[in-house]
């Protein structure tokens, strides 16, 4: 069904937005969902009370070292080379933490991604919650 109303592209967003309505009128009002108890969503949905900022603000980086753009690609520039950190950022910032004199945590907001190591080779990123390696 969700399908139907992304494929195939309408000629214009308008089409579009009209597929994208039905879709949601009858993924809503006609059709109950096992996970409600075979509920419509439209009955049950209410609207959070919480107000939505039209802008994330910007971080706190009081205890940050360093912040960095994450390119197109991926990669930020780090120690005078490329070290890829997730396309899924691209065009945002991830913020570097020096730990100890060989290691810096690579955050994002309060995420921890990972660590970069520097060794005598090229930096390494070690993904947060994997085992590190003892040759690192």
């Amino acid at each position: 069904m969700k399908a139907a109303a992304i494929y195939p592209l309408a000629a214009n967003l308008a089409t579009q937005q009209r597929r994208f309505d039905a879709f949601r009128q009858e993924f809503n009002w006609e059709r109950s969902h096992e996970a409600l108890n075979r509920t419509l969503p439209g009955k049950v949905y209410r609207a959070s009370a919480s107000p939505i900022p039209s802008k994330l603000p910007l971080w706190n980086t009081a205890a940050i070292v360093t912040v960095r753009h994450v390119r197109p690609n991926g990669e930020i520039r780090w120690r005078g080379e490329m070290l890829y950190v997730s396309h899924v950022l691209a065009k945002d910032y991830v913020a570097l933490k020096q730990i100890d004199e060989k290691s810096w945590e690579i955050r994002y907001s309060f995420h921890l991604l990972g660590f970069s190591m520097n060794k005598p080779e090229p930096s390494v990123l070690l993904i947060a919650g994997a085992r590190i390696p003892d040759n690192v």
